[in-house]
C-alpha cells in the first residue's frame, strides 16, 4: 500500500510539474498566463472574460459579465489603494573627529605634548598659565596643520598681549598670531619675524576677562573672530603650514579648552 501511495504521489508531482496547456474552445481563451507584475487578461467572444494573477499587484473582482466574475490576488476584494508609511530615523552624529589636529582642556594636570620658548609656564588645574615680563613667550605644541580652525579661550590677567599662535616654527618666533593688545587697545593679525600687524580691529581689551578666539587659516586668507563675531580678514602667503601654539607679550595670562580642527 505504501508504494502505491507514493507512486500515485510521483505521478501528480510529474504532472503538476509538465507545462500548462493552452485550452481554447469557442467560448473561451486561456491561452496568456503569467507570473508576474501584472497578470493577464483572457478575453474571447462569448461575453466571457477571465483574468489570471499570482505574485502581483492586482486585486478586487473583475467583472466578465451579468452572470460571470472572478475575485482575483491576494487581497481580494479590496480596493487597489495603497498607502505606505516609511518610518522616519533620526540619528544624532557626534563632530567627526577625523579633522581633529588636537584639543586640550588641561584637566590633567600636566603640559604634555608643549614645549616652551620663554617665560613661566604651568597647569595650576584645568588650565594652562604663561608669565613673562621681558617681552616675547611661546608655548608651542607638538601638532602641526595648515588648512585648520583654532580655537581656545583666553584671559589676560596682567600685563600687554596674549595670543594664539598658528603655522608656526617650533620655537614660536616664526609665525602668525591672533592677539589680544590691551595696551594697543586691539585684536590683530600679525606674522613675525619681524613683527608685522597684517589686521587690526580697535576695542577696548578687558583685563581678567575671558574671551574666545577663533582663526581660521585656508589657504592665504586668515581670519580671525572674538566671542564668536568674525571681525578681521587678511590675505598673506608667508607661511603655509606649522606648529599651533600660544603667547604672551609682558603679561601674564590663562589659556582653556585649545581645539585645532582641519578644514577641507
Amino acid at each position: 500500500m505504501k508504494t502505491r501511495t507514493a507512486v500515485v504521489s510521483l505521478l501528480a508531482c510529474l504532472v503538476l510539474a509538465l507545462p500548462a496547456l493552452a485550452q481554447v474552445s469557442s467560448n473561451y481563451d486561456l491561452s496568456w498566463n503569467v507570473i508576474a507584475g501584472s497578470g493577464g487578461r483572457m478575453a474571447s467572444p462569448g461575453g466571457h472574460t477571465v483574468r489570471g494573477t499570482a505574485g502581483q499587484p492586482l486585486v478586487g473582482t473583475m467583472q466578465a459579465s451579468s452572470g460571470h466574475s472572478l475575485c482575483s490576488g491576494y487581497w481580494c476584494g479590496m480596493e487597489k489603494r495603497y498607502t505606505i508609511f516609511m518610518p522616519v530615523v533620526v540619528r544624532d552624529y557626534a563632530p567627526s573627529t577625523s579633522a581633529l589636529i588636537f584639543s586640550d582642556n588641561f584637566n590633567g594636570g600636566t603640559l604634555t605634548s608643549w614645549t616652551p620658548n620663554r617665560g613661566t609656564w604651568t597647569n595650576p588645574g584645568s588650565r594652562m598659565r604663561g608669565e613673562y615680563t621681558l617681552g616675547n613667550a611661546w608655548n608651542i605644541r607638538t601638532s602641526a596643520g595648515s588648512n585648520l580652525a583654532y580655537t581656545g579661550t583666553v584671559n589676560l590677567l596682567s600685563g600687554n598681549a596674549v595670543g594664539l599662535v598658528f603655522r608656526s616654527s617650533p620655537d614660536g618666533t616664526s609665525s602668525y598670531d591672533v592677539i589680544l593688545d590691551a595696551v594697543d587697545g586691539a585684536l590683530k593679525i600679525s606674522k613675525r619675524q619681524p613683527y608685522q600687524v597684517l589686521a587690526s580691529y580697535p576695542m577696548t581689551v578687558q583685563r581678567n576677562h575671558v574671551y574666545t578666539i577663533k582663526l581660521t587659516a585656508k589657504g592665504s586668507t586668515l581670519e580671525a573672530y572674538l566671542d564668536g563675531v568674525k571681525r578681521l580678514t587678511v590675505t598673506d602667503t608667508t607661511y603655509t603650514s606649522g606648529q599651533l601654539g600660544v603667547m604672551v607679550f609682558r603679561a601674564a595670562a590663562t589659556y582653556d579648552d585649545l581645539e585645532a580642527r582641519r578644514l577641507p
